[in-house]
């Protein structure tokens, strides 16, 4: 997996620039945990927000963060077409690993 700087908008402040920046250990540990997770799940795949709880992430963006991650080092991640429903009871996109 690359070390490049972690995913952030393209016109991102200094403090979410700074954010992605920080604890590369961290971001190396989630993407390589949330990794393992698409591949354990295969075509049922997963939503950002129960990766976000099976992994025990804190903030709910991080999911999501890391997922943008592993498709910036080259894993092919997709909308799968499914929705599922987040504890909140919104519509959430089903991402699998192919």
């Amino acid at each position: 997996m690359s070390e490049h700087i972690g995913w952030h908008h393209a016109d991102a402040a200094d403090t979410e620039r700074a954010a992605a920046r920080a604890n590369p250990a961290g971001r190396r540990k989630f993407k390589e945990a949330l990794l393992a997770l698409y591949i354990s799940e295969g075509w049922h795949g997963l939503t950002d927000s129960e990766a976000q709880l099976r992994l025990g992430m804190s903030l709910p963006g991080d999911a999501g963060a890391r997922r943008h991650d592993l498709v910036a080092d080259g894993y092919k991640i997709e909308d799968s077409g499914e929705r599922r429903l987040s504890p909140r009871g919104k519509k959430c996109i089903v991402w699998v690993l192919v």
